[in-house]
């Protein structure tokens, strides 16, 4: 696998992992720090995931383990791309380590625009997680 084809981020929150795991899980949560999801009706591993910006956007959860892993696919265009993404989450002492791993870009240009991308979405569950952790 090429380095273009895969990108890891990491954020530490000082919030609890199950309030970690609850921000990003909770459908009312979804669309606040993802941008093209409206609502997640079943968090269950081969659902699909709604993706409202295009057709041909398409998507499924392919493993779920509650406060530990979710990994889902997503398809955008005819192209047949598959970009898989899996959030992990972890203890620090009393905070809690997520690390979001995407692969499968197009090219490097694809790549960097998802990286801006990942560090806005995981600022705003880091501000979610820590406003809920009261």
């Amino acid at each position: 696998m090429k380095n273009r084809d895969k990108l890891i981020k990491k954020i530490e929150i000082n919030a609890k992992l199950s309030q970690v795991w609850e921000t990003v899980t909770d459908p009312k949560n979804v669309k606040k720090y993802l941008f093209e999801i409206d609502k997640v009706s079943k968090w269950k591993t081969n659902s699909q995931i709604p993706f409202p910006i295009e057709e041909s956007h398409s998507g499924s959860f392919l493993e779920i383990e509650t406060d530990k892993t979710l990994k889902f696919s997503s398809s955008l265009g005819l192209d047949g791309l598959v970009s898989i993404v899996t959030y992990q989450f972890s203890h620090s002492n009393e905070n809690t380590i997520l690390k979001v791993t995407q692969e499968g870009f197009e090219n490097e240009e694809k790549r960097k625009n998802t990286e801006n991308n990942w560090e806005i979405i995981l600022n705003r569950i880091k501000e979610m997680a820590i406003a809920n952790n009261v």
